[in-house]
């Protein structure tokens, strides 16, 4: 009879603790997993946890997001926010890239049509390897910027770029 019992009182704690133990480790999953964001008056966009954000002024007008990646100092991505004028805007930027050879293609962004660039640049014996997408919004240029010092791609750094892009969105 006893036995029974200790059985019977094994299970009935297992009934109680499982629920328990499932809601928390669901908890903890949502609340140690969702990413960061950043909002602004004219957009918002999500980064993952173990990217630092920081914002900073643009000499003539503007500011830039700063994301600190976590593959160290040799990594940087910024978010460039500019007014458009005839002497700065999205086509005149393009071209930059364009001239450079870099591989170019259409992105939409936010809703945004745009464009993203893909390539290398070398200086000396190092590669600097470049990610950018650009697109014009409501008299403004947005630019992400990627850029790392490596011969080639970074798989992961490339993805983190795009999950970031995919997440920005445009206020209206």
């Amino acid at each position: 009879m006893e036995n029974i019992f200790s059985r019977l009182t094994w299970k009935i704690w297992l009934a109680i603790l499982a629920p328990v133990l499932i809601v928390s480790i669901v908890i903890f999953l949502f609340l140690y997993t969702r990413p960061n964001s950043y909002k602004d008056t004219a957009f918002s966009l999500s980064y993952p946890k173990n990217v630092r954000v920081e914002q900073s002024s643009i000499a003539g007008g503007g500011k830039s997001i700063i994301f600190h990646l976590p593959q160290g100092p040799d990594y940087g991505m910024t978010l460039e926010i500019v007014p458009s004028t005839a002497t700065n805007n999205a086509s005149i930027i393009d071209n930059i890239f364009r001239d450079s050879g870099y591989k170019e293609s259409d992105v939409v962004f936010g809703g945004v049509a745009g464009k993203e660039f893909l390539g290398a640049t070398r200086v000396d014996e190092t590669a600097f390897q470049e990610k950018i997408a650009i697109a014009e919004n409501h008299g403004t240029i947005y630019k992400l910027h990627l850029i790392y010092k490596l011969p080639e791609r970074d798989k992961k750094a490339d993805d983190e770029f795009s999950q970031i892009l995919s997440t920005l969105h445009f206020n209206e």
